[in-house]
């Protein structure tokens, strides 16, 4: 009722954004959720942002997209990462308009175990002013969410991807995302802020500590209730993997940086561009001076990669 009322009182801007959504249709880069242009009225990406900034965050988000993605369909998915198991099991990472979550932003990604959703992370990529930063663009993460009794599930594919959880994928995944995209910071909301905070959540589903897990990465608060995390610090969420055994821990830190160059390997195929070179990595957004150079490995470990050098574009499937 509140989005039909707001639709009756101003119809200029759900109209400009119906033009706008439709034409990110026909591109391949959104949804057919008829609601779009009515979702800056709602609780939408973020309770601390006004219906005037989430209006803003639509349009640049699909404005981007059509001026740099260009010649690719994101739905019904693009495939970012694979692996088959030693099980005979298919992991991978999935690019495509939202569909689990779409109060959370206009596209997803979500890792699956053999064609179920364990993981999706929504996100929309709004200008930088929205959050206080002088950047052109950033990528705000409106939200993470985790499949309803799927815990064991869960701690399969960390297993079997050497302890790198599915959530930990779908972190290096947006960070790969972020740098073929050219965007240097990537926002994440925290549980206040968050637009499902009012929305209670019961024991099957896998709840997330968002201003823990931003911390982790390095996240610094801005004061609203987001946290700005510079790219290339999704190695930094390590907590989950760290033990005594510092061999190990380097291993599975190796691991990681070679599952996110394997996507932005896949990216760099899906976009008809190349890979960006080897890069000094960023450190925390409080701390960038004297940086120390990022290293690039391949990919190695149990999980057999079968998209990580791909000869073609990469694979579009559905994946609901």
């Amino acid at each position: 009722m509140r989005q039909v009322a707001a639709l009756l009182r101003r119809p200029g801007p759900a109209l400009r954004l119906k033009r706008i959504a439709g034409r990110a249709r026909k591109s391949g880069h959104a949804s057919a959720d008829a609601s779009i242009p009515l979702k800056y009225v709602g609780d939408y990406l973020s309770l601390s942002l006004s219906p005037g900034e989430r209006y803003r965050a639509l349009a640049f988000h699909y404005g981007f997209l059509e001026s740099t993605i260009t010649g690719v369909r994101i739905e019904p998915g693009l495939v970012l990462w694979q692996s088959i198991d030693d099980e005979g099991k298919t992991h991978d990472v999935v690019l495509q308009p939202a569909w689990a979550a779409p109060m959370e932003g206009e596209t997803e990604l979500c890792f699956r175990l053999d064609g179920v959703r364990l993981f999706t992370l929504t996100f929309c990529i709004v200008q930088g002013g929205l959050v206080g930063s002088a950047e052109p663009a950033v990528i705000f993460v409106g939200g993470v969410q985790g499949i309803f009794f799927g815990k064991d599930r869960i701690r399969y594919a960390a297993r079997k991807n050497q302890e790198i959880a599915p959530l930990a994928m779908l972190l290096l995944a947006i960070d790969a995302v972020a740098e073929m995209l050219g965007i240097a910071t990537i926002v994440g909301t925290s549980d206040t802020a968050q637009a499902a905070s009012q929305t209670s959540v019961d024991g099957r589903s896998t709840t997330i500590d968002y201003a823990a897990l931003w911390r982790d990465m390095g996240g610094i608060d801005d004061g609203r209730g987001h946290y700005c995390v510079a790219v290339g610090q999704t190695s930094g969420a390590e907590k989950e993997v760290a033990g005594k055994n510092k061999a190990r821990t380097r291993r599975r830190r190796l691991q990681r940086r070679a599952v996110r160059d394997a996507m932005i390997g896949m990216l760099a195929v899906a976009l008809g561009r190349d890979a960006p070179a080897a890069a000094p990595a960023r450190k925390p957004i409080a701390d960038r001076d004297g940086d120390g150079a990022r290293r690039r490995v391949t990919a190695s470990g149990s999980a057999t990669p079968v998209a990580a050098t791909p000869s073609g574009p990469a694979v579009r499937i559905s994946a609901r």
